[in-house]
């Protein structure tokens, strides 16, 4: 009789030590996952914190407008899309409206409103600007607009302008 309690207190304790075990390695495994949980947690909220700031994030560029004396190089600043370059940029920032503060200085642009992009590219040392159909027929001095501006922004002589596929 002896030797069955002796079997079983050695059975209970054994039994006792696998779920000790059992429960260390489970609240260890907790803490591992919860800790990569958080790493990861952490991780995202600071991609989440960065992806806010670029969503409102803008860029300036100088542009080309006229006054009375002719063309005038003036800065714009216009809001940055997350995938974007500074040269497609710069010329949706001259197609903007006149501000209020630039009508104050005198300043207009030729360019006809509705004009868009419809592409932009620079190869092979030119600049290639091309545009939608209302920049047809538009004064000489929308043209030079565009060419100052993209000169201005990067720093290329050789700037060549389309619409709608067609070198003009």
């Amino acid at each position: 009789m002896l030797m069955s309690r002796s079997r079983g207190h050695i059975r209970y304790t054994l039994i006792e030590i696998v779920l000790i075990l059992l429960f260390a390695s489970a609240a260890v495994a907790a803490v591992f996952f919860r800790g990569s949980f958080t790493a990861e947690y952490l991780q995202l909220e600071r991609h989440r914190a960065l992806y806010e700031e670029e969503k409102n994030a803008t860029s300036s560029f100088y542009v080309c407008l006229h006054s009375s004396e002719g063309p005038v190089m003036t800065e714009r600043s216009i809001p940055r899309p997350l995938i974007s370059d500074d040269l497609h940029l710069a010329v949706e920032a001259l197609l903007l409206d006149e501000s209020s503060s630039e009508i104050a200085e005198g300043l207009i642009s030729y360019i006809p409103e509705g004009t868009r992009l419809i592409g932009i590219s620079e190869m092979d040392g030119y600049v290639f600007a091309d545009f939608s159909s209302e920049l047809e027929g538009a004064p000489e001095e929308a043209f030079e607009e565009i060419t100052l501006t993209l000169r201005e922004n990067t720093g290329n002589e050789n700037v060549r302008i389309m619409i709608s596929g067609q070198l003009v």
